[in-house]
């Protein structure tokens, strides 16, 4: 049985999985005010977790709604603003991909004990979020199954999530030149998970051998074990500390 913790950090990795989406966040119109603060990598999703939860004891149903919201920014350079229509059909492709993976995901689980409102309304709209951004708003409803003597995840489950779990950026890097080292603007990060290639490599203290490496949080410095060559493709999940 899936708790409401477990949908969030799903419709998460969906998200952070998608080629075009280089930031995702969630939490509250407050938490995104202050991820503003911080810097944004565009194009960014943002899962807001609603605080209304229905419980139908009938279906056996606990329904939460979530806004996943997808921004991108404007070209403020032109008065014409000609990439705003172009920047909004993007952003509804990607927000009709993730829900197909959502959906999809839903279909293969075996258990079935899961389900997402059939049908739902994309909001398209300009943003102020300090920066000029174009958004699209993705309402959707998923149900949980549940026995009715089952104990349930309490509605404070809401302000944990958001405790625990930080904004997951994913940083993408092409090497340049052959090297042993890289020097990335990735500092006082958390490293989730760093791939080489088709490759995962695992993060060691010192020493890092072939498939290893070492991460300075202070300097962004990252020493690899073997060489690394040119065009290599690099994706970083990180999260700040």
């Amino acid at each position: 049985m899936r708790t409401l913790k477990q949908i969030v950090t799903r419709i998460n990795q969906l998200a952070t999985s998608h080629q075009l989406i280089n930031q995702v966040g969630f939490g509250t119109k407050e938490d995104l005010d202050n991820l503003v603060k911080q810097g944004l990598t565009y194009p960014m999703c943002f899962i807001e977790v609603k605080k209304d939860i229905a419980t139908s004891r009938t279906d056996k149903l606990q329904r939460f709604n979530f806004s996943l919201f997808f921004f991108d920014m404007q070209n403020v350079l032109s008065e014409a603003r000609t990439n705003v229509l172009e920047v909004k059909s993007d952003l509804v492709s990607i927000a009709t991909d993730l829900l197909a993976m959502l959906q999809r995901d839903i279909d293969v689980t075996e258990n079935q004990d899961w389900i997402v409102s059939p049908s739902t309304t994309l909001n398209m709209d300009e943003y102020q979020i300090s920066d000029l951004c174009v958004g699209v708003e993705l309402p959707i409803q998923v149900g949980l199954r549940y026995a009715a003597d089952r104990c349930q995840v309490p509605s404070d489950e809401v302000p944990e999530i958001l405790v625990d779990m930080k904004i997951i950026s994913n940083y993408k890097h092409k090497v340049l030149a052959d090297t042993e080292t890289l020097t990335l603007p990735l500092l006082k990060k958390e490293i989730l998970l760093f791939s080489l290639g088709n490759n995962q490599l695992e993060q060691v203290e010192s020493n890092p051998s072939v498939g290893q490496y070492t991460y300075n949080m202070n300097t962004g410095v990252f020493v690899f074990g073997t060489t690394i060559y040119t065009d290599t493709f690099i994706q970083i999940l990180n999260r700040p500390i």
